[in-house]
């Protein structure tokens, strides 16, 4: 965000002609001595973010060709900023083959705020991804259920919209709440898990 001068108020000793008011321009500007009756002054700059009170001496023989300021606030902010895009950009995950993904999964169950729109696999790992408003819900947890109907609670990391199981599995369940209001959601996988896998 650029800084717009909004005055400059000059010192009246006769060191600076006059006063410029109301400047609107966001280019550096040049204070430049009067000739000989320069010797002290103090401008007042009022910008659209801060006031700067400056004391300005001549001498014959040194000079400033430049003088600027940093706002460490608002490069922090510019940098939180870029960070967060960086992270909103980044793949979920690396090393995927793309030839490899399974799509053969089946969603069903209740229909609730965190049903997922899809799962899929590469392989080794299962993606489940849900729609935006899991960033501001509720995400439940996921077990694996057995052939005799065991459910096993797995690890599983949260990356944006995505669940990501560091192992297959033919059948699973989210489930949230408890009794007979809990909620299910079913992920089954219409292929079959190779035996060697996870």
């Amino acid at each position: 965000m650029g800084t717009t001068i909004g005055n400059l108020t000059l010192k009246d000793d006769g060191s600076y002609e006059g006063t410029l008011a109301t400047l609107m321009v966001t280019v550096p500007i040049a204070i430049v001595p009067n000739g000989r009756k320069m010797k002290e002054s103090e401008p007042v700059i009022n910008t659209s973010r801060r006031t700067y009170h400056v004391e300005l001496r001549a001498t014959p023989s040194t000079y400033m060709a430049a003088v600027s300021w940093r706002y460490p606030r608002d490069e922090l902010i510019a940098l939180r900023a870029a960070e967060a895009e960086r992270v909103r950009a980044a793949p979920v995950a690396g090393g995927i083959d793309l030839p490899s993904l399974n799509f053969a999964y089946r969603i069903s169950g209740d229909k609730v705020a965190w049903r997922p729109l899809r799962a899929f696999d590469d392989g080794r790992q299962l993606f489940v991804e849900f729609g935006p408003s899991v960033a501001t819900g509720e995400m439940p947890p996921l077990f694996a259920v057995g052939e005799k109907g065991t459910a096993e609670l797995l690890n599983y990391r949260v990356d944006g919209r995505f669940m990501i199981v560091d192992r297959l599995f033919e059948r699973g369940e989210l489930r949230l709440g408890a009794g007979k209001a809990a909620k299910k959601v079913r992920i089954s996988r219409d292929t079959p898990v190779e035996r060697g896998r996870p």
